[in-house]
C-alpha cells in the first residue's frame, strides 16, 4: 500500500468510527504509523477528536447534541 493510500484509509476508518489501532492491524501497517496519520489529519482538519469537537455541547440540555456537527458526521450526512 502506498503512502497516499494508507493515508486516506486510515483517515476514511477512523473517521468512520474506528480507532487508530483497529485500522492499523486490519490495513497491517504498524500501530505508530496509523496514530501518527491521525495526529497530521487532525492537524490539518480533516478529524477531530469528540473531546475537542464536544467542548461547547451539554447532552444534559433539552434536545441534547442534535446540532452537534459531529453527530451529523456520524450519520453520514
Amino acid at each position: 500500500m502506498s503512502e497516499r493510500g494508507a493515508f486516506s484509509a486510515v483517515v476514511s476508518e477512523v473517521a468512520g468510527g474506528t480507532t487508530a489501532a483497529a485500522a492499523a492491524r486490519r490495513m497491517g501497517i504498524p500501530v505508530g504509523l496509523a496514530d501518527t496519520i491521525v495526529e497530521e489529519a487532525e492537524r490539518l482538519g480533516l478529524l477531530s477528536r469528540y473531546g475537542g469537537a464536544c467542548a461547547s455541547c451539554d447532552p444534559s440540555a433539552a434536545g441534547g447534541c442534535v446540532g452537534c456537527p459531529m453527530t451529523r458526521i456520524r450519520r453520514g450526512a
